[in-house]
C-alpha cells in the first residue's frame, strides 16, 4: 500500500520532509492551487534532498487546480459565521469588506434562491436568498470560516471555464523544470479533458508525467470507465465529491471508482478526510481507522493524506498511523484474480505472479521503461516485486505503483540490470539465504525469453 502527503507549513522543512519519508511516505503532493513558486521550489529541494540521503526513490506529484471556481481575495483575512447569519457574494477579485469576492459574472446568472453554495469539501453550507446584477445574499446554513481564494460549488450547477487554464500551464511549465513524476488533474469529466492535458504535457516536458484523473463530478463519475482507459491514474477525490453527490452514497461511489480501476488494470488512489482528527490529535478515531482498512480491503493502490500533513500538527505521525493500518488491513486482503487484458504480455505478468505465490519467491525485474513493472503491480503479487530501472524518473514512476520497490540500476544490458539489482538486494539484507527468486524482464513476442529461478545460499 502507497503512501501519498501533501506538502504545506507543516512540511515545510528539510527534516521533516526526510521523517515523513523515513515513516513510510511514497510520494508528495504539492497542490499548485496554494503556494508560490519559490515555495514550491522549496517543497521540490527537501523532496529531492531526502530522496538522496535515503536512496528512496520518492514520486514528485504536481496537483493542478483545474477550472475549480475558487472565490477571490478576502482582505479582512477571513469572515466567520454561525448559521443563520446572512453572507454576501460580490462581483470581483477582492473584498474590503465581510463580502466574499466571486471573479466569474456568470455565477451571478445561473445562482438562483434556493440554490445551495458548498464550500470546505461541503463542511460549509450557504443558502441562497436573493440575486442582484453582480450581487447575491446567502443564509448559513452551518457555522464555519472562509478565507481568501478557497473553491466553492454550486450544488447541481456548474460554472463552465476553460479545463486547462492559464495558471494551470504555468504550473506545468514549473513541474517540467523539475522533471515531476505525476500529474494530478482536477475536476476530470471527460476523456477529452485527459487528451488535452496530455497534449500539452508532451510538449512540456523532456519525459512526460503520468497523469492522475481525480473524480470530483457527478458528470466525471458518469464518465468513469472512459476516464480511466485514457488515465494513468485515478484519484477519488471524496472531498469534492461530497459537494456532489449525497453524502450517504459516498461509499458507493467509492467502491465503485476503486472496483472499475481494478477491473481496467489501474493505479486508484484514495484521498481527503483519511485522518483528519489527527490535524490535531496525537492518534486517529475509530472510525477513521475502519475507514482507513475498508479502503485498503476494497482494493486502493494508495492513499493520500491532505490537510493531516499540509496544515496538521502531527504530520509524521499521521503517515505512522496510516502505515500501520493499511499494512494490518494488507494481512487478510484477497481478491479474485483474473486475466486483466488477452495479450502475450499480459498473460506472462499473470503467470509470472501466480509462479512467485506459490514458490512463495520475490520477483526481480528489470524494465527500462518501467512498463513491465507496471503491469506486474496490476497483479499484485503478495510479497511485492523488486524493479531495477535506468533512471530516477521512471523510479519515481514507479514509486506509486502497488507493491513495487524500484531502485536505480546504470546497466549495460538486461542481465547486467538483474544481476546488480540482485547485489543490491543482497548488500541491503533485503535478500537472505534462503530465498528464492524469480528474475526476469520483459516478455516480447517471437523473441527468446529467460525466467530464472534462484535458491539463495
Amino acid at each position: 500500500m502507497k503512501t501519498i502527503v501533501t506538502m504545506g507549513p507543516s512540511t515545510g522543512s528539510k527534516e521533516v520532509v526526510k521523517a515523513l519519508a523515513e515513516a513510510g511516505t511514497d510520494g508528495f503532493r504539492i497542490n499548485f492551487s496554494h503556494g508560490s513558486k519559490e515555495i514550491w521550489s522549496e517543497y521540490v529541494n527537501y523532496i529531492t534532498d531526502a530522496e538522496r540521503d535515503l536512496g528512496k526513490p520518492l514520486s514528485l506529484i504536481g496537483d493542478l487546480q483545474g477550472p475549480n471556481p475558487r472565490i477571490g481575495d478576502i482582505l479582512i483575512g477571513e469572515i466567520n459565521f454561525v448559521p443563520g447569519e446572512k453572507i454576501h457574494f460580490t462581483f470581483g477579485t477582492m473584498s474590503k469588506n465581510k463580502e466574499i469576492p466571486i471573479p466569474y459574472r456568470e455565477f451571478f446568472d445561473i445562482v438562483k434562491p434556493g440554490d445551495t453554495i458548498l464550500m470546505s469539501d461541503g463542511a460549509i453550507s450557504l443558502k441562497i436568498l436573493s440575486v442582484d446584477e453582480g450581487e447575491a445574499v446567502a443564509a448559513a446554513e452551518t457555522s464555519g470560516t472562509i478565507s481568501s481564494r478557497k473553491s466553492f460549488a454550486i450544488k447541481g450547477k456548474k460554472l463552465y471555464l476553460p479545463y486547462v487554464t492559464p495558471h494551470d500551464i504555468e504550473c506545468l511549465k514549473f513541474a517540467a523544470s523539475y522533471n515531476f513524476s505525476h500529474i494530478m488533474a482536477s475536476i476530470v469529466e471527460n476523456q477529452g479533458n485527459v487528451a488535452e492535458l496530455r497534449e500539452i504535457t508532451s510538449k512540456l516536458f523532456r519525459d512526460p508525467p503520468e497523469i492522475y484523473s481525480k473524480i470530483e463530478t457527478e458528470e466525471g463519475y458518469n464518465n468513469l470507465e472512459k476516464i480511466i482507459n485514457v488515465s494513468d491514474g485515478i484519484v477519488v477525490a471524496r472531498g469534492d465529491l461530497g459537494s456532489h453527490f449525497p453524502m450517504e452514497i459516498l461509499p458507493k461511489v467509492q467502491k465503485e471508482i476503486i472496483r472499475i480501476s481494478r477491473k481496467l488494470g489501474k493505479p486508484v488512489v484514495v484521498a481527503t478526510q483519511l485522518l483528519s482528527s489527527m490535524i490535531e490529535s496525537t492518534t486517529p478515531t475509530r472510525s477513521e481507522v475502519v475507514d482507513i482498512y475498508n479502503a485498503v480491503l476494497e482494493g486502493a493502490d494508495a492513499l493520500m493524506l491532505t490537510n493531516e500533513t499540509a496544515v496538521g500538527k502531527h504530520p509524521v505521525e499521521a503517515v505512522s498511523w496510516l502505515k500501520k493500518i493499511s499494512k494490518e488491513a494488507i494481512t487478510i486482503y484477497k481478491e479474485d484474480k483474473a486475466l486483466l487484458e488477452d495479450s502475450l504480455f499480459h498473460r506472462f505478468a499473470f503467470g509470472l505472479t501466480s509462479l512467485s505465490e506459490s514458490l512463495r519467491a520475490k520477483i526481480l525485474v528489470y524494465t527500462k521503461s518501467g512498463l513491465t513493472g507496471k503491469i506486474i503491480s496490476a497483479y499484485r503479487p503478495e510479497k511485492g516485486f523488486f524493479a531495477g530501472v535506468p533512471n530516477v524518473n521512471i523510479a519515481r514512476k514507479l514509486a506509486l505503483y502497488w507493491g513495487a520497490s524500484p531502485a536505480v540500476i546504470e546497466a549495460q544490458s538486461y542481465d547486467d540490470g538483474l544481476l546488480k539489482l540482485r547485489e543490491l538486494l543482497r548488500t541491503d539484507g533485503i535478500i537472505k539465504n534462503g530465498d528464492i527468486l524469480i528474475e526476469t524482464f520483459r516478455f516480447k513476442e517471437g523473441e527468446m525469453h529467460s525466467l530464472r529461478i534462484f535458491y539463495v545460499r
